[in-house]
């Protein structure tokens, strides 16, 4: 089932209901002094590839796992993180792949009722694809690839700053034909506050 249409619609209400709900001017420039590099969140997700495609003609996606850190800065959060995933091949003339997709991103976190925070936000970094194929040139082994998307993330509290939460996620790898994957993920992450001396140089 490819559920990309109705992936890109609700990531559109809900950057709509994220800017309603912005703070005014006088407001955020509090948060600002307050909250920028304050923290910062660490995390770990097990993802599954939902959508299919002409791609998954000639692979079967597998299971793969994400990490990522998260820091508030100024008005929302930026992100690195690593996405990787393993995909097999249907055909035995076809090598299979592994994906590691190393990503910067920003977002803004949304407090929901309920002690549900809402994430939302945007990634671009290089999409690498490491063929598994003797036959292949060493050259020709890792494409690297410019690879952009979305993501929205559901978080709830279960031990202080512990977090469980479950996510969906979109990447357009632009290959020669792009390739459109979606994806949907269920992890954890932890906050830690930030050192002073990182703090101080961050700043």
């Amino acid at each position: 089932m490819n559920i990309k249409k109705p992936f890109f619609l609700f990531i559109c209400s809900s950057n709509i209901i994220l800017f309603v709900l912005t703070p005014g001017k006088n407001e955020l420039h509090a948060q600002s002094k307050t909250q920028a590099f304050d923290s910062f969140k660490i995390g770990l997700k097990f993802i599954t590839n939902t959508n299919r495609n002409t791609f998954h003609n000639y692979w079967n996606p597998e299971k793969g796992f994400e990490c990522f850190a998260e820091m508030p800065f100024y008005y929302g959060s930026v992100q690195a993180g690593v996405h990787v995933f393993l995909y097999n091949d249907k055909d035995n003339d076809i090598p299979e792949f592994l994906t590691r997709y190393f990503y910067l991103g920003w977002g803004k976190e949304l407090p929901l009722p309920l002690k549900i925070n809402w994430f939302n936000g945007f990634r671009v970094g290089s999409y690498q694809m490491i063929f598994d194929d003797d036959e292949i040139n060493e050259t020709q082994i890792m494409e690297s690839e410019l690879g952009a998307g979305l993501s929205s993330r559901l978080s709830y509290p279960v031990y202080k700053k512990l977090m469980v939460g479950i996510s969906v996620s979109y990447i357009a790898v632009f290959t020669y034909k792009k390739v459109e994957l979606t994806f949907i993920s269920v992890g954890a992450d932890y906050t830690f506050t930030t050192p002073k001396w990182i703090k101080d140089i961050l700043e």
